[in-house]
This record gives structure tokens, sequence and C-alpha cells, in this order.
């Protein structure tokens, strides 16, 4: 299957190669997976920009997330991001903040309590072009 084919391209977790072989389109995986760790996986791989992006709406707006927008447009840089890291905010930001700066990795598995529902509010559609 075409479907499973180009998305074995991007490396998933055994689980997640299972879970695709029963669907038949991008837009049906997106809308029926449960797993939301797996959900922002595919967005970093797909566009890593909007993956943050997406995290940090679940994760919640305040301090964090202004030092974040920031960032993001170019205004603020990884040392004003780093000093924001040492007060008093949520671990969400903090894993947000290290999958930005080092390794995104860890921000798959902080939303794996996360309802998919609140992924696919932001990210209706599916990251990736169906061609």
């Amino acid at each position: 299957m075409r479907l499973t084919r180009k998305f074995l391209r991007l490396k998933p977790c055994s689980p997640a190669k299972d879970f695709v072989k029963g669907c038949k389109s991008y837009q049906q995986a997106w809308t029926t997976c449960e797993n939301s760790s797996w959900m922002m996986w595919l967005l970093w791989r797909a566009n890593p920009t909007k993956a943050l992006q997406t995290g940090f709406e679940v994760a919640g707006r305040g301090r964090g997330r202004k030092i974040l927008d920031l960032y993001l447009r170019g205004l603020a840089s990884k040392n004003d991001l780093m000093q924001h890291k040492k007060k008093n905010l949520s671990p969400m930001y903090f894993t947000l903040i290290f999958a930005e700066l080092y390794d995104p990795r860890p921000l798959f598995h902080s939303f794996h309590d996360v309802d998919p529902n609140k992924i696919r509010e932001i990210v209706p559609n599916w990251p990736l072009e169906e061609s």
C-alpha cells in the first residue's frame, strides 16, 4: 500500500506502523489516531515549527508562551529562552524548550496523556501532502 510505504520512510515506531496499516488515507489516520504522542511525532517530522506551536497551544498560555512566540518570530534568542527556563514554568514548557534547543524526542512523550482532540482542534488535517 502506497500510504504505508510513504509512512515507513518517516521511520515510525512499531505500534505506529501497525496502526497505519489499517488506514486507507493519511486523513483517516489523523482523525482516528488516539495516541497524542504519535500525532506530535508526525507534526515534528512534517513541520517542526508547527509542532512547537501546537505544543504550546496545548500546553497553554503564559509567560513562557510569550517568550516562545518572540523566539519563533526571530525576536528573541536561545539565550532569552534559557533565561526564562530558570523561572517557575510548567514541565511541558521545559520539554518544549528542550525540544527546540536540543532534541525533539522528549516532545513526543510529553504529550502521551493529552487528549488527541486538542491537537486536532489546532491542526485539523493531516500535516503531509497526499500526492
